[in-house]
């Protein structure tokens, strides 16, 4: 893993140290899975999902872009969709708290645009 990388990711929050312990050291398959995270359809469709007002689709898509997020350390994207699955798990749409889901989607969009600037950067 280039080092400029490394820091800048480490600089926006990403657990780059935990993620290596959990890749054994190994620097070349966690940016095979980084790079992977880029074309990963989750977000998109937790996008798509909110817009369209299918809280269920948006839960799953949640839920698991953040098992992919929190296993690559990227906490800045996991904080906000962790909260995004937690306001839509097993709400029906007239209990979905759309004010909040609002605040973490903005959260989430801008951790995810801010991560995806910094990996076409480098």
């Amino acid at each position: 893993m280039e080092e400029l990388l490394k820091q800048k990711l480490v600089e926006s929050g990403v657990d780059v140290e935990g993620t290596l312990h959990r890749f054994m050291g190994n620097e070349a398959l966690f940016m095979k899975f980084l790079t992977k995270f880029k074309s990963d359809p989750n977000y998109e469709n937790l996008k798509t999902s909110l817009d369209n007002e299918d809280f269920e689709a948006a839960f799953r898509a949640a839920h698991t872009l953040k098992g992919v997020s929190a296993n690559l350390g990227l906490t800045p994207i996991t904080q906000p969709v962790s909260a995004l699955t937690e306001l839509l798990r097993g709400k029906e749409a007239s209990e979905v708290d759309l004010e909040q889901v609002a605040v973490q989607r903005g959260a989430l969009e801008e951790a995810y645009q801010g991560l995806m600037r910094l990996m076409e950067e480098s």
